[in-house]
């Protein structure tokens, strides 16, 4: 994957369950995150429900050394604020 400002990583769907579950994985981050995170992991969960599916998606981030947690943490509020525009977007 290579986003428009240079940065790149690679995806690697790992687990794929039709209609159930997708898991992937996301490493070799280009600098500065490289310098933070090992990879990250993403799993989306799909639950049948009375008028539609009920979708639960997560992040775990994983850091190169105890000293990136902090900056992993505050790209995590990122992430849980773009998740939620994004699962909104789907919704609608």
């Amino acid at each position: 994957m290579r986003n428009t400002d240079g940065s790149g990583h690679v995806e690697e769907i790992y687990k794929w369950v039709l209609g159930k579950e997708v898991a992937m994985k996301f490493t070799g981050f280009t600098p500065p995150l490289s310098r933070l995170a090992t990879h990250f992991t993403e799993e989306w969960t799909l639950t049948d429900q009375e008028g539609g599916t009920a979708v639960t998606r997560s992040f775990a981030l994983y850091a190169t050394r105890p000293l990136a947690r902090p900056a992993l943490w505050l790209i995590s509020l990122l992430f849980r604020r773009a998740i939620a525009r994004h699962l909104d977007e789907i919704a609608r």
